[in-house]
């Protein structure tokens, strides 16, 4: 189990899938009342259907405090947390479900059954607990996905594998279930398989992030770090909060397995308009363009200087900004050596920076710590594109 804590993007998809219940042919029935804690329930069950863990916790957050007696957001909290590796998270919302008022259906209670034996030891197999699951609702994705999860987490893929062909005989939704069955024939060393499972994923949902982002894992996998870098990247451009760290990853091992030739520094003498900024700090996103601040600025390259000009709004408030100085660039590194700055407390500093340079659109992001990585709890990017 250990194993996927130290790999949590992925472990996140393994959650998700796990936890699905919305859309089902044949549903496994709920206590829930409310019929607006109903509603989002079923829309955090369509985020997971999609992996995206942070919008359906958000939404399965605000239908317990609708319902607090709501025993399948509870328990499909607990649960994200047991396999994220936040006991105390998992004690919270595994207590939650276990003390809900409501009248449990024979599916929930036996989940509740489930939750009572991690409640003793978190380790406990609960195997029998699933199979009685399947047997009892045969067309209902939850059973399934229940005993998936823990096949994939106790390395059984070969079972895991045909879990997923099982789902895929009756499911509405069979994209994830192709999905998982990727990372299965992995586990598997199956890779023939795993890429013509991920392959139907991005055929069945082409427009959302999750199918490129799980190609890019499977790249990984076969240490093809360049295709990696590209799937991570399209995802990351179709939605600005995915893959963008795994991008990043893939694309300095991809510069550790170049060649001296390969690596040389791309020229970037010319103009350049920023399209995109943004600044973390602590992890929570302190101003961006396009977002809370408006503004443009243009920046020139020469073989040994840049300049950069330009105004923003911030707040309401218009700012000028201008830096010009020197710049040194091998590979990716990048740094500047500040000469004048509308700052002037910056004006002889340097700053560290990784750069990338992909066809006409140029990404710098800062600082770099002292193994020359990105802190992504805590840093500045700019996105420019060349201009004629």
């Amino acid at each position: 189990m250990k194993k996927y804590y130290k790999s949590l993007p992925i472990l996140l998809t393994f959650v998700s899938l796990c936890l699905l219940g919305f859309a089902q042919l044949q549903p496994m029935p709920m206590s829930g009342k409310s019929p607006q804690a109903l509603e989002m329930w079923q829309q955090a069950s369509a985020s997971l259907d999609n992996a995206d863990i942070a919008r359906a916790t958000e939404l399965m957050k605000k239908a317990i405090a609708t319902d607090p007696d709501f025993f399948m957001p509870n328990y499909q909290l607990a649960m994200i947390y047991k396999y994220t590796n936040q006991p105390d998270e998992f004690a919270t919302y595994l207590k939650k479900a276990i003390d809900s008022k409501a009248e449990l259906t024979e599916g929930e209670q036996l989940l509740k059954d489930a939750l009572l034996r991690m409640q003793e030891n978190p380790e406990a197999p609960v195997y029998d607990i699933a199979d009685q699951l399947i047997a009892r609702f045969p067309k209902a994705k939850i059973p399934y996905y229940f005993k998936l999860i823990h096949c994939m987490m106790d390395d059984k893929y070969e079972e895991a594998a045909s879990l997923c062909d099982q789902i895929l005989t009756f499911t509405d939704t069979p994209g994830s279930a192709w999905n998982m069955k990727g990372y299965a024939c992995l586990g598997l060393n199956d890779y023939d398989a795993a890429r013509d499972a991920f392959d139907k994923y991005i055929e069945l949902v082409p427009d959302h992030p999750n199918p490129y982002d799980s190609k890019g894992d499977y790249y990984m996998h076969r240490n093809q770090y360049a295709n990696a870098y590209h799937s991570y990247m399209k995802a990351y451009q179709m939605d600005n909060n995915w893959s963008y760290k795994k991008a990043m990853k893939a694309q300095k091992r991809a510069d550790w397995a170049k060649g001296p030739a390969e690596l040389a520094t791309p020229d970037l003498k010319g103009a350049w308009l920023l399209v995109k900024i943004k600044r973390v700090t602590a992890g929570d996103v302190e101003f961006e363009i396009p977002g809370n601040v408006t503004g443009s600025q243009v920046k020139i390259w020469s073989d040994e200087y840049f300049s950069a000009t330009g105004k923003f709004e911030i707040n309401g408030k218009e700012l000028d900004n201008y830096s010009c100085g020197s710049y040194e660039f091998e590979g990716n590194h990048y740094q500047e050596t500040i000469i004048y700055h509308v700052s002037p407390e910056i004006v002889g500093s340097q700053v560290n920076m990784i750069m990338e340079l992909k066809g006409d659109t140029l990404t710098q992001t800062w600082p770099t710590t002292e193994k020359e990585d990105i802190d992504w709890d805590n840093y500045d990017q700019e996105i420019y594109v060349k201009l004629d």
